[in-house]
C-alpha cells in the first residue's frame, strides 16, 4: 500500500508512486484526476526543491 504525501507541485496528498512518476516521468501522459501542469520544466524545478524523488 502506498504512503501518502504532501505535493507542493499539484498542492495535494498524493501516493509516494505518484510522486515517483511526476518527478521521473514528467508527460501529461501520467497525470491523474483533474491534475494539470502547464509548464514541465517549472515543474521539474518544483520537484527539486521538494527533494523527494529528486532526478
Amino acid at each position: 500500500m502506498d504512503n501518502y504525501i504532501y505535493c507542493p507541485l499539484v498542492k495535494k496528498e498524493i501516493s509516494e508512486g505518484y510522486c515517483f512518476d511526476l518527478c521521473n516521468v514528467a508527460t501529461d501522459d501520467i497525470l491523474l484526476d483533474s491534475d494539470v501542469i502547464g509548464d514541465w520544466e517549472k515543474a521539474q524545478e518544483i520537484c527539486k526543491i521538494c527533494g523527494r524523488y529528486e532526478n
